[in-house]
């Protein structure tokens, strides 16, 4: 009986293109993640990252807004732009720089992703090696490596999402709302604070570390606490943001109408819908 002939075995060339194939049919990116440490200083490094644009304007004619997150206390700022130029970005850094040195603190780190135009630009560069800041952008298509910036920005807006579908207010008010949101997160507990928010957080450390700078060595006294234990729980009271001032986002609100504006037999006060619960007492 005559055998069948076995089929030629394929070549060494068309099995690695067989492979090739494969691989260039299913090739995924494969996301490494490393844990990395936390820093022990407020704004030591600074997260940031942009939204927008929006669809509507705010009332301020503003369509971005951009958000700097500490990342020892997580405490986010926000602000609102009204385009994506170099020198809006530059002019929202300047005012955040500012108002933490008024704190005391200095950023020596800014982490961002690779945007052309807000970050990535000669006006901005400069401006941080001016101040000795160190400039760590993400790489190109890696939003993973802006982590901590981008989840921000991402819970601003689902509580943006939810006040507004509750208060049923207009779209314009949506800048209102992103700043209510930033600061009602700054007093929410969060579980990558041990349970602490980032009022508290950064509250604290200030409070700690006010009598270092004022106190030199020779005025430092060596103090016996007898009641230690209750001395810390009153400092981590008063290290807690108050929260009797809040209100819900779109109350109404009496605001009182001056004498000399109203005639005697008008009201006393007119109603007005609440935007902004920071403003609220």
């Amino acid at each position: 009986m005559s055998q069948t002939p076995r089929p030629p075995e394929p070549r060494i060339d068309e099995i690695a293109s067989r492979w090739l194939y494969a691989i260039l049919a299913k090739h995924e990116r494969k996301t490494i993640r490393i844990p990395v440490l936390r820093t022990t200083t407020p704004f030591e490094l600074v997260h940031s990252d942009t939204c927008g644009p929006f669809t509507t304007k705010s009332l301020s004619a503003g369509l971005h807004f951009i958000a700097f997150i500490d990342d020892y206390t997580r405490h986010t700022t926000v602000y609102i732009l009204t385009d994506k130029r170099s020198e809006t970005f530059v002019g929202a850094f300047q005012c955040f720089k500012a108002k933490i040195e008024n704190w005391g603190y200095g950023i020596k780190r800014f982490r961002c992703d690779n945007g052309r135009g807000g970050y990535d630009n000669t006006l901005f560069r400069r401006i941080l090696a001016g101040s000795g800041i160190s400039y760590e952008p993400s790489p190109p298509y890696t939003q993973h490596k802006n982590g901590v910036a981008e989840r921000m920005i991402g819970t601003l807006t689902e509580k943006v999402r939810a006040m507004m579908l509750d208060s049923q207010a207009p779209i314009q008010f949506w800048a209102e709302a992103i700043r209510t949101a930033s600061y009602l997160h700054a007093r929410t507990p969060s579980r990558a604070l041990d349970g602490k928010s980032p009022y508290e957080m950064l509250h604290r450390h200030r409070r700690l570390q006010r009598p270092r700078e004022s106190n030199s060595i020779a005025e430092v006294e060596v103090q016996v606490d007898v009641d230690a234990a209750a001395d810390v729980e009153l400092e981590s009271e008063v290290d807690k943001p108050k929260l009797h001032h809040l209100r819900r986002f779109e109350c109404i609100a009496y605001g009182r109408i001056p004498q000399e504006q109203r005639d005697r037999c008008q009201d006393g006060s007119s109603s007005q819908a609440m935007h902004d619960a920071r403003l609220c007492s």
